[in-house]
C-alpha cells in the first residue's frame, strides 16, 4: 500500500492570474515569504498586484537565506503570528519554500514546537489558520510540491532532511513569468536538481510505480527542452523546464532521494556550493556506483533509457543504463555543468582538512536509508575523493 500526495497545481504562463480569483483563493491577510533579491527584481510586485486585485491585505517577510537557518525560520513565524493572516505565500527557490513551510508548521503547531522534531509521524494541524500558495522562482526543487523540508542547524551546520505531510503547500502556482529571465547558471543547476530527483527516486528503496511514470515525464521533458532553455531562453523551453521541475517534484516527494542528495546536502553545508550543482555534481559519480552494484538499479535504467529513446529497445540491460548514464553526462556538457569538485574550488586539499566532518554529515542523512546499495563511510570517501578530479568510479 501506498499513499501520494499533491498540493492542487495551477500551471501554465499567467497561471499567477488566479491568485485573485475567489474560486481558487480565499482570503484577507497574506504573509508572504521570500527574500531582498526577489523584491529587487521586482517580483513580489507581481504577486502582490494580484493580491490588491483581490482586495488581500498583505505584508512582506524578506528575510530567507540560503540553506535556511533555523534562527530564520523562528524570526519569521514570529512575524507571521503577529501579522495573523490567512494565507501565507512562498515565492522563490527551495530556501523560500522551505522557509515558508516550516514556519507554517509553527504558526500553526505552536511557536514553541521543536522543528526538529518534524517527523512523518506526527499530525500537524496545518491549514487550520491558514493555507500555503508556493510560488516557484527556480524550476528546479520542486518544494512546491512536496512534503520535505530541509533546514541548516545553526550550531552545527547539519542540514536536517525534515519530512511531514503537513507542510505539503495547500496550492503550487507554476508560472514561468517567473523563471524567463533566469540567468544561465541558475538554469542548468536547478535543472540538474530536478534530474536527480527522478532518477534518484526511481532506484531507491521507496520506488513506486506512480513515481516512476512522473519521472519518465518529467526526464523527457528535460532531456528535450533544458538544452534551449540554457543557451537560447527559449520561452516554450523555459516553461516546460519549469513543468518538468515540479512534475519531479510530485515524482520524488512521493518516493524520496538518497545518496546524491546527502552528499549534495553534506557539499552545501560543508562548502556552501549551490543545491542544485552539488547534487548534480554527484548524481553521475552515484548512478555509475550503483550500476556496477546492483541489478535491481542496472534494469531500472534500461528501461528508463529505452523508454526515453536514449538506447535502442534491442539493448541488453547493462549497455542501455551504460547509454542512460552517458546521456546524463552528455546533457551536463551541453549546458556547461561542474563534473568535479575541483570545478567548484573544493580541491583535495580542502577535502582533506574537512573530510571527516564531511563523511560524518553524509552518514547522518536520513536518505542514507533510501539508497539501493550499503553506504559505509569508506565507500563515501572513496567517492569523494573521485569526485575531486573527476575520475569515473571502478570500485
Amino acid at each position: 500500500m501506498w499513499f501520494f500526495n499533491s498540493p492542487k497545481i495551477i500551471y501554465g504562463r499567467e497561471a499567477i492570474d488566479q491568485l485573485s480569483n475567489p474560486l481558487y483563493v480565499t482570503g484577507t491577510k497574506a504573509f508572504i515569504v521570500t527574500d531582498k533579491d526577489l523584491v529587487k527584481l521586482k517580483m513580489v510586485d507581481i504577486v502582490t498586484s494580484k493580491l490588491k486585485e483581490a482586495n488581500i491585505e498583505y505584508t512582506v517577510f524578506d528575510g530567507v537565506l540560503p540553506d535556511p537557518p533555523i534562527s530564520v525560520v523562528k524570526a519569521g513565524a514570529e512575524q507571521c503570528a503577529k501579522y495573523a493572516p490567512d494565507l501565507i505565500i512562498a515565492l522563490g527557490g527551495g530556501s523560500a519554500i522551505d522557509t515558508a513551510k516550516s514556519l507554517w508548521v509553527l504558526y500553526e503547531a505552536g511557536l514553541d514546537f521543536d522543528i526538529n522534531g518534524l517527523n512523518p509521524f506526527v499530525a500537524i494541524p496545518t491549514g487550520t489558520k491558514a493555507k500555503l500558495i508556493a510560488i516557484p522562482t527556480t524550476s528546479g526543487t520542486g518544494a512546491e510540491t512536496t512534503s520535505a523540508v530541509v533546514l541548516t542547524d545553526d550550531d552545527t551546520g547539519l542540514k536536517l532532511e525534515l519530512l511531514n505531510k503537513g507542510t505539503i503547500p495547500t496550492m503550487a502556482i507554476v508560472d514561468p513569468v517567473f523563471v524567463d529571465a533566469m540567468p544561465k547558471k541558475l538554469t542548468s543547476s536547478t535543472a540538474f536538481d530536478a534530474i536527480s530527483h527522478c532518477i534518484e527516486n526511481i532506484c531507491g528503496k521507496w520506488y513506486n510505480i506512480y513515481s516512476e511514470g512522473l519521472a519518465m515525464l518529467a526526464l523527457r521533458l528535460l532531456f528535450k527542452h533544458l538544452p534551449d532553455a540554457y543557451a537560447k531562453a527559449d520561452p516554450d523551453a523555459r516553461e516546460a523546464v519549469h513543468n518538468a521541475a515540479t512534475i519531479a517534484g510530485l515524482s520524488f516527494g512521493n518516493a524520496q532521494v538518497h545518496l546524491g542528495h546527502s552528499i549534495g546536502h553534506a557539499l552545501g553545508g560543508t562548502f556552501h556550493i549551490p543545491h542544485g550543482f552539488a547534487v548534480g555534481l554527484a548524481l553521475p559519480y552515484v548512478m555509475q556506483y550503483v550500476i556496477k552494484h546492483d541489478a535491481g538499479s542496472v534494469k531500472t535504467f534500461a528501461g528508463a533509457a529505452k523508454t526515453l529513446g536514449l538506447a535502442e529497445w534491442k539493448d541488453d540491460d547493462d549497455v542501455a543504463a551504460r547509454k542512460f548514464l552517458d546521456a546524463v553526462q552528455e546533457l551536463q556538457r551541453k549546458v556547461d555543468f561542474p563534473t568535479n569538485l575541483a570545478d567548484l574550488g573544493v580541491t583535495k586539499e580542502k577535502l582533506d582538512a574537512n573530510i571527516d566532518k564531511f563523511i560524518e554529515l553524509i552518514l547522518q542523512s536520513g536518505a542514507i536509508s533510501i539508497t539501493p546499495v550499503d553506504v559505509s563511510a569508506d565507500l563515501v570517501r572513496k567517492m569523494l575523493y573521485y569526485m575531486v578530479d573527476g575520475k569515473a568510479i571502478d570500485f
